[in-house]
């Protein structure tokens, strides 16, 4: 006699009890197909490695930007140290050529014009007084002439007190020397007549003065000396005079 076979059982679902608990439904039902599945999980796996590709590669150019920009500052100290000693060459350079500028410029301005000092000393010279010799060294100025009577000492004694004066001159002019020579003997035989007196031969020393620029030019102008005055106003137009 054969055996019945068996009632097959339902296989046992472990979680139904918290479905139902939870609401929900009894039977979960059967899953998709694992195709789809899996290729969209390639895809997202895929995306993520290139996004972390690109961001790797965009990691290294930054890095590379960023180095290349520290060595460049790096740089800049003695990049810096650099500009620092040529702009003070160039200051001291600028500051010599200058400072020549002026000298050149005092120079220029300290030279006495002829004719100015040619109308001083005749505004200052006396009738009777004759100057014979003008010697300029440097500063200096030695007049030497003749004084004619009546009163040589007083006039010569005058003039030396106008060139003291005298805005060309400094306030220290002297008399070095006035004297009268001895007459000139008659030859024997001549008869006798008055013999001439010789007239005063006088010495003055003189120191030339040292004028501002803007007094200077009005001296100049009184004196009509022209193209002194000309050449003084030039300098001062280039700067090279305050």
């Amino acid at each position: 006699m054969s055996r019945s076979a068996a009632p097959l059982q339902a296989p046992l679902d472990l979680l139904r009890q918290r479905r139902l608990v939870r609401g929900l439904p009894a039977d979960p039902g059967r899953c998709g197909p694992a195709g789809p599945l899996l290729l969209q999980g390639s895809v997202i796996g895929a995306a993520l490695v290139v996004l972390v590709l690109v961001a790797s590669a965009f990691a290294g150019l930054r890095g590379r930007q960023v180095s290349a920009e520290l060595d460049r500052l790096k740089a800049l100290p003695a990049q810096a140290q650099g500009l620092e000693r040529q702009l003070r060459l160039d200051q001291l350079q600028l500051r010599r050529q200058n400072e020549a500028n002026a000298s050149l410029g005092r120079g220029l301005a300290s030279l006495s014009s002829g004719s100015a000092l040619l109308t001083q000393l005749a505004e200052a010279t006396p009738q009777g007084v004759q100057i014979t010799e003008v010697t300029v060294n440097d500063q200096t100025l030695t007049l030497k002439g003749r004084a004619a009577d009546p009163a040589p000492f007083e006039r010569v004694n005058a003039m030396s007190l106008k060139l003291a004066q005298a805005p060309l001159f400094r306030p220290d002019a002297r008399v070095l020397q006035m004297s009268r020579p001895a007459p000139q003997a008659q030859a024997s035989g001549t008869p006798a007549a008055p013999a001439p007196v010789p007239q005063l031969e006088w010495t003055i020393r003189l120191t030339l003065a040292t004028l501002p620029p803007a007094r200077q030019l009005s001296v100049l102008q009184r004196l009509e000396a022209d193209g002194m005055a000309v050449r003084l106003q030039d300098l001062q137009r280039l700067g090279v005079l305050p």
